[in-house]
């Protein structure tokens, strides 16, 4: 798990480097923003969290940069762990899990900073989850269950300014394929309804806070 984080951490490195070059090479998004409008967009980076994951024991961070004014590159990733997991029915002692999703935004108009935005956001991702079983002390060994998914897809959304502030609200809908990697407990490792760990399709939602800089 160490592993794996410190390359996705690297790849996360990576893709900002990427996008800061790719917009600082764009002449012509320079010469836009040097007159630009009051009201058009005035930011270039978005950080941004997802609360509802502080509630199923996670933290899932986001980094979205833009590359145009109509378009941007969104990473995010997320840790979780939760002791006595009650999405399992108590058949497991805890769970550990991480993901990591990258998306390329196009917006339908020029982004304002008052305004709703609409997008469509095409993205993949991979996700990754460690069980452990509850086995009511009949075995001295602990026994693990794991499961891992790539996935690809699409999202729609809309990002909504809070008045005249740099916060907003990022909300989005949609679904894709997911297709389970290497072998694991595909058919346990879900949480009810939703099982992206098995192959087949499933709905994304994404909500979000962000603040842009």
């Amino acid at each position: 798990m160490k592993k794996l984080l410190f390359l996705v951490l690297l790849c996360l490195y990576g893709s900002i480097t990427i996008a800061q070059n790719y917009y600082d090479s764009n002449k012509k998004k320079k010469n836009v923003n040097m007159n630009k409008e009051q009201n058009v967009y005035p930011k270039e980076n978005i950080l941004s969290i997802e609360p509802i994951s502080f509630f199923i024991g996670g933290f899932v961070m986001g980094y979205e940069r833009f590359m145009s004014s109509t378009t941007s590159l969104k990473i995010k990733s997320g840790y979780f762990y939760r002791e006595d997991p009650a999405a399992y029915s108590g058949d497991f002692n805890h769970f550990e899990g991480f993901n990591f999703k990258m998306s390329y935004k196009k917006y339908i108009n020029d982004v304002h900073e008052n305004e709703g935005n609409l997008y469509i956001s095409p993205f993949a991702l991979y996700k990754q989850i460690e069980l452990e079983e509850n086995n009511q002390g009949l075995t001295p060994v602990p026994v693990t269950k794991e499961a891992r998914t790539v996935g690809i897809g699409v999202m729609i959304g809309t990002t909504m300014v809070l008045d005249d502030t740099p916060f907003f609200i990022d909300l989005a809908i949609g679904g894709g394929m997911y297709f389970p990697t290497g072998n694991g407990s595909h058919d346990i490792a879900h949480i009810p309804i939703v099982n992206h760990y098995k192959k087949g399709v499933g709905p994304q939602l994404d909500f979000s806070f962000g603040y842009s800089f």
